[in-house]
């Protein structure tokens, strides 16, 4: 066998020993790795429970728009914030959503990035009332990590009622003199 592998027993075993020590090098390294990888999908599970936690416990409601304009995503706050069933994945935004305000006449999508600022609006809740809204769009469409347009929407009804009130009191009030 020796004359066959051309050397002696020596160098076989100087080859079997550093084979056996590559081996164990890579099983070693192929460990390492395997620990690595499971410590980073550990900090990255952890990492997205924080930002989902941040979202669902949000004030703001976060819808996201695909390209046509109709409901691709909607942050569990929308339930709490303007009642359950008021956006559902796949309806058009604006049967819900009515923006005040200019805007270019070209589809929803199109004209909400083309505004620029926070936007104002109403959106239709299911007893057949409204919520007055501010609204900030964000156009993500070339992200294909989202692929459409993203509405920050703030219930400022309540605020809003209070400014009325206030502003009628003050027009009541005789003035000083």
């Amino acid at each position: 066998v020796v004359q066959v592998i051309g050397g002696n027993l020596s160098s076989i075993r100087l080859f079997a020993y550093s084979s056996a020590a590559m081996a164990a090098l890579r099983f070693a390294r192929h460990v390492a790795e395997l620990r690595e990888n499971r410590r980073l999908f550990a900090e990255q599970r952890a990492h997205d429970a924080w930002y989902r936690s941040i979202v669902q416990n949000s004030s703001d409601v976060v819808v996201v728009a695909d390209p046509d304009g109709r409901v691709a995503y909607v942050s569990p706050s929308a339930a709490r914030v303007f009642g359950a069933g008021t956006f559902e994945a796949g309806m058009p935004l604006a049967d819900r959503l009515t923006l005040t305000g200019p805007l270019p006449a070209a589809p929803f999508a199109d004209a909400v990035a083309a505004s620029a600022g926070p936007m104002t609006g109403r959106v239709a809740v299911g007893d057949g009332g409204h919520r007055e809204v501010e609204v900030v769009a964000t156009d993500l469409r070339r992200d294909p990590a989202i692929a459409g347009v993203v509405f920050n929407l703030r219930d400022v009804t309540d605020r809003n009622d209070l400014e009325r009130q206030l502003r009628s009191t003050h027009r009541r009030l005789p003035p000083v003199r």
